[in-house]
Parts: structure tokens; sequence; C-alpha cells
């Protein structure tokens, strides 16, 4: 079947093959002996879906590639050999926190802006792109410091008055806008020297009496309203004197100074003590002095400035015996004569230098009366006096 059978008178029997070209690129040509001329088609599969596979009898197999279009504007269109059209969604992610990101099919992404609104009138509502909405709390200050800002979060900002009573009846209370409540002192100078002025937070001014008294029985205290406290000295008959507050003789006590002395010579400006001795009598008790009352001081200076014993240096001694000794002031009596007596005299001792410090007293050789004064514990006043000499350091 496969060949044209023939014979050649010259050389017999002639087997041409015959041709079995169909002019077809999409089939292969051959001859089955038994059957003839076979045209098989050959196969077109490249075996990738992307493709649309066929024949062209003139050019053989042709490969066309398919379209991956879905229509859909949110997919990514692409196509795998192995699998075909795949349809992959778009990410529609712009980054911005103050979007909604979404996708349209027939328009793509969508960025819908978020509402930032949390209903609070007293916030500032606005959005950050890189966090979102932000609710910034506004500032309610109306600049007046006599009122309190606050904030409703219906209504908004608030201010009240505030209260700037500090329930002290000793100020006047009031407010100022730049600086808030002012609490001013109130005056309670009632012009009277005679009162002490001050105040009670509870009741306001208090006008207290002042007290005139200046501890010397011998001055009366009384109070001007205005000039103040006023200590009179007591007048007492001629040839008295005031002591604690009696009118007695003259001193007429016996007070003896650095026994063996005369005068007695003081450095008021030294260190050390200047001793005393108060005679006791048979009608003068010294050893029932009242140690608290011993006053000792210048000579007719009633109203000044005085001195007093050292309390651990006062004792009780028989020492000396009464004499007609200083009695006036500016006289100086001395008494060669020493020697005990059988009754009890008061032995004291001053600061030295108190004679300066307290009494005003200078060196320079003067001779100078003082005066003691007190009394005994039955109330009896008494004075007693003597002289000293004022010497500079070293004699």
């Amino acid at each position: 079947m496969c060949t044209t059978d023939s014979c050649n008178p010259e050389t017999g029997c002639v087997f041409e093959p015959i041709t079995c070209n169909d002019d077809s690129a999409c089939t292969t040509d051959t001859c089955d002996p038994a059957l003839g001329c076979v045209h098989s088609p050959i196969a077109c599969n490249d075996e990738n879906f992307c493709t649309v596979d066929s024949c062209d009898p003139a050019n053989g197999c042709v490969f066309e590639p398919i379209t991956c279009g879905d229509g859909n504007a949110c997919t990514t269109d692409t196509c795998e050999p192995a699998l075909g059209c795949v349809f992959t969604p778009i990410t529609c992610a712009d980054d911005d926190q103050c979007t909604t990101d979404s996708c349209d099919p027939e328009s793509g992404c969508v960025y819908q802006p978020i509402e930032c609104n949390d209903g609070n009138a007293c916030t500032t509502d606005t959005c950050d792109p890189a966090g979102g909405c932000v609710y910034t709390p506004i500032t309610c200050d109306d600049g007046d410091a006599c009122t309190a800002d606050g904030c409703d979060p219906e209504s908004g900002c608030t201010t009240e008055t505030i209260e700037c009573d500090d329930g002290d009846a000793c100020t006047t209370d009031s407010c100022d806008p730049s600086a808030g409540c002012v609490h001013t002192t109130i005056d309670c100078n009632d012009e009277n020297e005679c009162t002490n002025d001050g105040c009670d937070p509870e009741t306001g001014c208090v006008h207290e009496p002042v007290e005139c008294v200046d501890d010397d029985l011998c001055t009366i205290d009384v109070c001007d309203p205005e000039s103040g406290c006023t200590h009179e000295p007591v007048e007492c008959p001629e040839d008295t004197m005031c002591v604690a507050g009696e009118c007695v003789e003259e001193c007429t006590r016996t007070l003896i100074i650095m026994q063996g002395a005369c005068p007695a010579p003081v450095n008021p400006n030294a260190n050390g003590v200047v001793p005393m001795l108060l005679v006791g009598e048979l009608d003068f008790a010294a050893d029932t002095v009242v140690h608290s009352s011993l006053k000792l001081r210048i000579c007719g200076d009633a109203d000044g400035p005085h001195i007093v014993p050292l309390e651990r240096h006062i004792k009780v001694k028989d020492l000396n015996h009464p004499f007609e000794g200083t009695t006036e002031c500016g006289g100086c009596t001395c008494n060669p004569d020493q020697h005990s007596d059988g009754i009890d005299d008061l032995s004291l001792k001053f600061r030295q230098n108190e004679f300066a410090d307290v009494l005003g007293l200078l060196p320079g050789g003067d001779v100078i009366t003082v005066e003691l004064t007190g009394v005994l514990e039955n109330g009896t006043p008494f004075c007693a006096r003597d002289c000293i000499r004022l010497v500079p350091q070293g004699n």
C-alpha cells in the first residue's frame, strides 16, 4: 500500500514509494504497508494554563495567551502557568490613621476620613495621621485669679467666683484679679498709749490695758493715754525716804563696803566681786532680810538702775558692830574700830563690772555714795549707805 507497483521491460518489476505529504503542519505523515498513508494529528499542548493551544495547518502549533481580566478594580489579575488566572486582592492601606481604608470594585481603593468627635465640649478633637484621633483638653483659664476655672463636658468652660474668707477676724479679705486672694492685716492701733493693741483671729482687735507696774513700791504708777506709763516718786515727809513703798527715816542702818578700806576702792571696769556687810542690830535682824528685795543703787537716784547681790554668796555672819556711819548722799564715814558684837550680820557680794555696766559708773577717782534698800521678813523696810572711790585698773 505504500508503493506504486510497475514493470520495466528492461529491468523487471519496479516498486516506487508513494508520497504521503498532506501539506498540513498539523499532522505527522507516515505510511502503513497495510493501510497506506497515515496522517496523525500532532499534540499542541504546552502544559501552560495561561495559553489556549491550537494548530495552524500552515504554521503548526499556536499558543495564544489567555486574558485574565475579572473586571474588579480591587484585584490584581495575573496568570500562573501551573494554575491559570490568579486574581489577587489589592492592599488599600494609605498608612494614615485618620482614614478608613476600603475598596470599590468599580473604582478601586477608597480612603474615607474618620470622625474624631468624642462628644466632649472640654476637648479639641483632631486627628494625627500617625496616631489617630487626638482629644486635647481645652484651656479654660480666663486670666482672672479671682475665679475658679473648670469645664463641663456638656457646655464647655465654666468660671466660679472664689471665696477669699480666711476666717481670720484680723484681716480684710479681698481679691486681686492678678494675684488672687489678698488678706490685709487690719490696723488695731487705737492711738492710746495705755493699751496694748493686738488682734484675736476669732474676735478681731483687742486692746488690753498696759501694765504700768515697775516693781518699785516707791513710785506711783499711772498711765497717760498720750504719753503712756509714768512712775511718779512717792512723796515722803522731810527727813524721811521711801523704802519698799513706805516712808521711813533716812538711811540709819549700817553698811560696810570692804571692811578695812575707807572709802572702799572699786574699779567698775574690772571683773571680780565687791564684798559688803549689812550690820545687824538689836532692833534690826539682818539675818531676816528678804534676799530678793535687796537693791543697790547710787544714792539719791531712787528711779535709777540698781544691781542685786549674788545669791550664792549671801551669808549670815557676825563680823562687825553698828556705828554711826554714812547717812547722807555724798557723805563718807569710816569706822576704824571693827569687832563682832554677838548679833548676826548679812554678808553680800556684788559683781564689780556691774557698777559700770548697770550703774554707769566710770573709773576716775570720784567718791560715790551708794545705798542698799530692802525689807525684812516681817515687812519692815530699811536703808543703809556707804561710799566707794572709783579707781582705774591696778589701783
